[in-house]
């Protein structure tokens, strides 16, 4: 449809909220608060925020285009690549990109919110890693089990007395995914950050800062919501038709707008782009978009 064209590069993410459709992939099949074959990386009971020891992938894994092998996490709901960071993650979370002082660089925030204010947390709340599938289509999952977590608005008491959910690493596709897996009934006032920061500057986020968690009630993996983050590279020049808005009803009687979304999937800003387009296979004069569409961004098109 559209041209692509330059050499240097960089990678980001597409992003995609499944709900209902259970796990990613299909292949952990398991219940909620399964840990058979898990490994314990936390202790349970602890009553500050902290880093874990350091965790290996297991396979190969691209952050952000860049092989990253070992991980640590904390108890709030962030995970990292930078296995020297010392500063532990803000309980205060906020949009993204966000400082270096609160997120260290490589991270991914699964949920990012307060360590419990109910703490000390207790002895089962614990973070467990455990790997599904056989090369090259391996998933390593990271699952916060039981978790006592977060604060209410005004920060005076856990947000919910316990938590089910995961950081998802897959191997070949290297994809991400936040899984929203089951949680306590009542005492449930999350809001949260997910994304991925690469640095200070560059980041992916779902939403706001205010995203809810958690969703599923049952402790079953079928109901399972989970964000899907998509690495793809960005050329310095390229677009794509992110959807075909309109016609709604393209069989009805008289004239129609065809409208579509055009998006930039490259690096710097674009002020030309021409659109190739066909009816009954016929076609039609190429639609030439003008204006400043900065990368990443989209705009509405009536060709």
């Amino acid at each position: 449809m559209i041209f692509v064209v330059g050499a240097s590069a960089q990678y980001t993410y597409t992003t995609n909220h499944v709900l209902g459709a259970g796990n990613p992939g299909g292949l952990n099949t398991q219940t909620d608060s399964y840990t058979t074959g898990y490994t314990q990386v936390t202790n349970g009971g602890e009553a500050t925020n902290f880093w874990s020891d350091t965790v290996g992938i297991g396979f190969p894994f691209d952050f952000y285009g860049a092989p990253v092998t070992h991980f640590k996490v904390t108890g709030n709901g962030v995970i990292t690549f930078d296995t020297s960071a010392t500063m532990i993650p803000s309980d205060i979370n906020t949009n993204l990109p966000a400082a270096n002082s609160n997120i260290p660089n490589n991270s991914i925030l699964g949920f990012w919110d307060s360590f419990s204010a109910g703490a000390p947390i207790g002895t089962t709340d614990r973070v467990w890693v455990g790997t599904y599938g056989t090369a090259p289509n391996r998933q390593r999952w990271i699952k916060y089990y039981s978790y006592e977590y977060g604060a209410n608005a005004a920060g005076t008491s856990h947000g919910t007395s316990y938590a089910y959910f995961a950081i998802v690493l897959e191997e070949t596709t290297n994809k991400v995914y936040v899984v929203d897996m089951h949680y306590a009934s009542t005492g449930q006032d999350l809001t949260t950050t997910v994304g991925l920061q690469q640095n200070a500057t560059t980041a992916v986020q779902i939403g706001d800062s205010t995203t809810i968690m958690p969703g599923p009630i049952a402790s079953g993996h079928a109901d399972n919501d989970y964000y899907e983050f998509t690495p793809f590279l960005l050329v310095n020049n390229n677009a794509a038709l992110e959807s075909i808005d309109e016609p709604f009803a393209p069989l009805s009687g008289g004239l129609q707008d065809v409208k579509a979304t055009l998006k930039n999937m490259g690096v710097n800003a674009l002020t030309s782009v021409a659109v190739q387009w066909t009816v009954n296979n016929v076609a039609q004069t190429p639609y030439v978009w003008t204006g400043n569409l900065a990368s990443l961004g989209s705009t509405s098109i009536t060709l």
